[in-house]
Order: C-alpha cells, then structure tokens, then sequence
C-alpha cells in the first residue's frame, strides 16, 4: 500500500551573477605564475505545494481499506477511509528564501628548471555557503475518504472528502519558521616535480605531494519545538482559508496527468504565508538550535606519490603508487537515548565526537603499444578511491514527522574502493577519427549504500494529531516519542562490474560529422543485489556541423533503468531515461560568441518505482529548458 500520494507544484525563480578574475605573469622563459579568483551568486527563491492523499496515516491509526486490487504484493488500487480524528489528506506549503555563493583564491607556478626539470606548484581556498534564510512551512490536513489506482501510467486519486479545490475542513496541524546555514571551505596545496632521464627505457621520474583541509558544516534553527503554534490571525486563531490563493495552474501536469490524476486544489498564496508568519510575536518567532540536523565534518588529507616513466620503439607506459593518509573529524548530536546530557525543545540529546584515520595505498600502472602507424593498444589496472560526501559523515538525524522516516549520518563509513583493469584497442583511420573499444573490470572492495533501522526519536507534533505509534514524553507537552524508519549509509559488501565499452568520433562531410558512445556495465554485489547508480546500457549519440564561425550539435542521450538506492527499507528504482539536447554557437567577431543550448527537447520525463512497477514512487517533469547567452574575450 502506498505511503502517500501527492501531486507536487514547485516553481523557482533563479537568478546567477558572477565573475573571474584571471592574473597571467610570465617574466621569464622559464617561470609562469597564473592567479585565478572566481566568484558566484546564485538566488534560488522557490515555492513547494503538495496536496497528498494518506493512506498509510488514515490505515495506521485504524480507518478502513476497502474495493482493494492486488498486483505483485501491491494493493494497487482501494478505497481508503480514516477515522473522525485521524488524517486522510496532508497538504504542505513551503515558501523559501535562499541562495548558494560561492568564491575562490587560486596561484598556479610553473618553472623550468634547464632542459630537464619541470617543477609545479599549486596553492588554493575555496569557500562556499548554501543558505535557506527563511523557510516558511506550513502544513495542514483532515480526515476523510479517498479512492486511488496505481495502475496508470501516472496515479489517479478521487476524494471524496474533504473536497482538494476548497481549504474548508482542513485544519493547521503544524507550521514552523526555521533558518538553515551549510557552509563549506577548504584549503590547499600540492607540488610535484618531474624529471626528463636518460636510462634506457627509464624516460623520466616524477614526485608530489598534496595536503588538503576541508570543513563542512551545517546549522538549523527553528521555531520552538517546530510546532509554531497556534497561528494568530489578527485576534483568532488563523485558519487555513486565511493562507488560500486561487486554484492550480490551467496546464499543471498536462504531460504527466491521466484521468483521475488529482491536477486541480486550492494553492497557499505565498505573500498571505509570509506575511502572517512575519506577524507572530517575537517570542513565538524565536528560534533554538536543531540538534539532530547540527554537524560540522573536518577531514585532513596527507598525500604523496611517485611515478616513473618509461618508453621504447613503439610504446611507452608509467608506473607508480600514490599514498594518502585521511584524517576525520565527525561533530553531531544524538537525539534521545537513555541518558541525555543537553537539553533542547526538539527532545534532549548528547554531543557526539568521532576521530578517525586511515591509509590508502593506491598502485597504478598504464601501457601504450602502437600496434601499427594507425592502431594503438592500451592497458591500465590500479586502485582508485573516493570518499562518501561530508553529509554522509555527519553524526545525528533529520526528521520528518509527517512520515515517521528520517535521514541520518555514519562517522563510521568507509570510502568507495576497487581495483580496475582497463584494455582498449584504438583505430585512427585519420587525423580527425577515432574507431576504439575497450573492455574494464572492477573489483570492487568497499561501496556506499542506504541501511534502514527502526529508531524511536522525540517527535514535534500539536497534542491530537500525533500518530497512533507515539506516546507522550513526560512533561514535555508537543513532544512525543515517535519510531521513525531511519535511512543510514552503510558499506556495501563488495563486488564485480565488467563491461564494454565502444567509441567513434568520424567526420562524414563538409563540417558534418558524429560521435557515439556505446557502454555496457554489468555491475552486482557479493550478496547478488544490485549496485547503487549503475545503468547496464549507456548510449550517447552526436551530431555535428562546425565551421569557421558557426557550430551545432544535436545529442541523444540514453540509459538503462537502475537500482537508486534502499530508501524506507525498500528498493528505489529508476525507468530508463533518454533525453534530446542541442547547442549551436556563432562567432560574431572575432572577440565575441553568441550561444544557444536546449535541453530536454522532447520533454522527457523521470519516473522512478520501488522494486517493481506497480509501486511508483515519484514522476518528475522538468520542461524544456533553453539558455541564451554570449562570450567576450579581450
């Protein structure tokens, strides 16, 4: 039985200004020294409604499931009806205010040193910060009766009460005002020096050393407990007809809907929820730290390598092995458990610390054989590793009180590692075309992937609205102990990914030409199950025109579906996806280009399932886009 079923409109107005300044400096023949300092503002103010159906809620605190339709241990379609005090419908309204910049500092040294030495160093900062300055949420629902059929091409949902085109019935279950500032910098340096040799099939050496610092963080504040309640509305308690604006826009879902798809209620004016959260007393405006969402990740990386490389008549090759030492330092909170040290409106909690260290010893090594004066052979294998993303690091959890699910961190986690060969095989039957195919395998030792877990966490919730599952929290009223369903990352147990892969790059005639791309990758753990973002079957196909002064390409690009990740303990599924993209470019003067890209040509949609198709998850319908733009170089 589905979860919920929710028909989303989400518009955003986005706004990018930005600049770089570029400092070239050559005083010697030998010596060259670039400074680099880009900076970007991007303005991303957006509005999210949502009306749901709820049938897991209406289900859950004992309403009824009737007229039921069962395909593949899913009960597609059904009659849903709550109890009087339970919910049926859920409808959230999200107004945000916020923007993403970013800046950085970069020097770049090369110098000569005679005919045989080359040294290069590298000294950089970068800093940025994602901010949601205001976050206004509002939530409201009811109890009632529904009917849903999931064996469409897209869910359809009739209601019978309360009626989705009117707010009459629906009641302000939660409503909060919190603020969200994620920021992250890093700093960095790496030198390396290269050395031309005379030995035999030895050509040269080559040495480095890297050292980075990175730091991640993240602080939310809210609204006490998050409840944010009762709303004041001149002198009543605000009702939700006081937030209503008109109906859903004439075209919604035109090229997702099928009949029954619930395309037509009442939307939250954006002003109306601004304005009368803005009008709140100061002390119910007042906000307090969010443990759960709270971190800060530091991570400390020592790198160092050598390389040498080697050629002979008719091939040449390298071989080395690079060292880093990762060090990492993990700060969260840990809601709830048996001893709590602080205390917090969201539920108490105990500051948590996680240090910890390893080492990666990563050997490549990679040969080039020119088979003939047109075909070349290739090989390569080493060990290659990239670490999970800060976020994945952090300790704690966020919340989500409307489905009992939460997110949370793994200090504990290691990064993605395998060990992968590569063959090719080359045809250049001219200067300007490329024939090739390659075969890789990877075996893979570690990888990331979603664990799910059943923990009991301090829910915010209005007394009466809570979930049958939660019981209150001795003298904290509108705190409730809740058991959410918890999506941590875990390390996968290893496994295999073989595959193909095929190249052609051919000009056909007069400017025209075509580049396609073809990969097949089977990719399974050592449990047999699937491994997280990988498509058997990739496909890029291009083609071209360029002249002197004007270029195009037309794209079609193509992958199979795939395995997401587990979300909620079970499967999160991709449909195959294909898109048609063009771009084309003008050279005005020799100084100034103008440009043109369409993306998603042919209006393709993203459709994702949970484990089988007959349980959609989510169909996603993000337009054309096109973009206008020109280059100026002086």
């Amino acid at each position: 039985m589905p979860l919920l079923i929710g028909s989303a409109l989400f518009r955003q107005q986005r706004e990018r200004k930005g600049g770089n300044i570029g400092i070239q400096f050559r005083p010697t023949d030998e010596l060259e020294i670039n400074v680099t300092a880009p900076y970007s503002k991007f303005d991303a103010d957006n509005f999210n409604m949502n009306y749901l159906a709820w049938p897991s809620r209406a289900i859950g605190d004992g309403g009824t499931l009737t007229d039921t339709r069962v395909e593949d241990g899913t009960v597609v379609a059904g009659t849903v009806t709550s109890l009087p005090g339970s919910r049926a419908v859920v409808y959230d309204a999200i107004a945000r205010e916020a923007f993403a910049e970013t800046m950085a500092a970069d020097f770049d040294l090369e110098y000569r040193l005679g005919a045989s030495g080359q040294l290069h160093f590298k000294a950089g900062w970068t800093k940025a910060n994602g901010d949601t300055v205001n976050e206004f949420f509002l939530e409201t629902a009811a109890p009632g009766s529904f009917s849903y059929d999931l064996s469409g091409s897209a869910p359809s949902v009739s209601f019978t009460s309360p009626d989705p085109t009117s707010p009459a019935g629906m009641l302000i279950d939660f409503a909060r005002l919190p603020t969200v500032r994620r920021d992250g910098e890093e700093k960095y340096v790496y030198a390396d020096y290269r050395h031309e040799v005379d030995m035999g099939p030895l050509a040269a050496l080559k040495f480095g050393a890297k050292y980075t610092d990175h730091d991640r963080s993240a602080l939310w504040m809210s609204t006490n407990g998050g409840v944010f309640l009762p709303l004041v509305c001149g002198a009543a308690p605000c009702t939700a007809a006081d937030f209503a604006g008109g109906q859903t826009p004439g075209d919604f879902l035109d090229s997702v809907a099928e009949s029954g798809t619930l395309t037509d209620y009442w939307t939250v004016d954006r002003d109306l929820i601004e304005e009368i959260f803005r009008a709140q007393p100061a002390s119910a405006r007042e906000r307090f730290v969010v443990p759960g969402n709270t971190f800060s990740v530091n991570e400390k990386t020592y790198g160092g390598y050598g390389m040498a490389f080697f050629r002979g008549n008719g091939w040449s090759g390298n071989a080395g092995v690079r060292v880093i030492r990762t060090k990492q330092t993990a700060v969260g909170n840990i809601l709830g458990g048996p001893d709590p040290t602080e205390t917090s409106p969201f539920g108490d909690f105990t500051p948590q610390t996680v240090e910890r260290s390893y080492t990666d010893i990563l050997p490549s090594a990679n040969l080039r054989v020119d088979v003939s004066d047109t075909i070349v052979f290739r090989a390569a294998a080493g060990r290659t590793v990239a670490r999970a993303d800060y976020v994945q690091l952090a300790p704690g959890v966020n919340l989500n009180g409307t489905t009992l699910t939460a997110t949370g961190g793994n200090p504990e986690l290691d990064p993605f590692r395998a060990n992968q060969y590569d063959l090719s095989l080359e045809w250049y039957p001219d200067r300007e075309s490329i024939i090739a195919v390659s075969l890789f395998y990877k075996d893979i030792l570690s990888y990331v992937v979603n664990g799910s877990t059943t923990e009991v966490f301090p829910g915010e919730f209005l007394p009466g609205t809570e979930p049958a599952s939660c019981t209150p929290i001795a003298g904290s009223p509108g705190l409730f102990n809740c058991p959410y369903v918890v999506n941590r990352p875990v390390n996968g147990p290893g496994g295999i990914n073989k595959g193909l892969e095929f190249q052609l790059v051919k000009p056909l005639w007069n400017g025209f030409g075509i580049i396609a791309n073809y990969t097949y990758s089977d990719a399974e753990s050592n449990e047999g199950d699937p491994i997280p973002g990988n498509s058997k079957h990739s496909l890029n196909l291009t083609g071209y025109y360029e002249n002197e002064r004007f270029s195009a390409r037309l794209a079609y690009n193509y992958r199979s579906k795939f395995f997401i990740d587990f979300d909620r303990a079970a499967p999160l599924n991709q449909k195959a996806t294909q898109s048609l993209d063009a771009s084309a470019s003008f050279k005005l003067t020799p100084n100034v280009w103008l440009t043109a890209d369409a993306v998603n040509l042919t209006n393709e949609k993203i459709e994702q399932y949970s484990g089988t198709t007959s349980r959609p998850r989510a169909i996603y319908d993000n337009g054309r886009q096109f973009y206008f733009g020109a280059r100026i170089r002086y």
